[in-house]
């Protein structure tokens, strides 16, 4: 598993999870929803093999970037604000769900 730490560490940075299945989905659908001027965030991928693409199409089961069950990405050392707002997941062959840890 990758690991990275928000630098500099946020005070109290909110938690998301998101439910990702057959239809493509953004950090919008996560419960609760990535707050508005989310500069960064780590995501983990815990339990089933997920895609993503950030360029306005949408991911399909074979197309776009592999994150394998218990593997995380971060985007952590800079600004991502349009990144995470263009970000989409969608499942490989069983629904999976992520975590997500916000630096607003």
């Amino acid at each position: 598993m990758k690991t990275a730490f928000l630098d500099p560490k946020p005070q109290n940075p909110p938690y998301a999870e998101l439910t990702v299945s057959d239809t493509a989905v953004g950090l919008a659908e996560a419960t609760p929803a990535m707050p508005e001027g989310t500069k960064r965030a780590y995501i983990a991928c815990e339990t089933a093999n997920v895609r993503w693409k950030a360029d306005g199409s949408d991911p399909t089961s074979s197309a776009g970037h592999l994150i394998v069950a218990g593997d995380s990405v971060s985007f952590t050392n800079r600004d991502y604000t349009d990144l995470l707002k263009a970000i989409k997941f969608i499942r490989v062959t069983v629904d999976a769900k992520l975590t997500i840890t916000y630096d607003p």
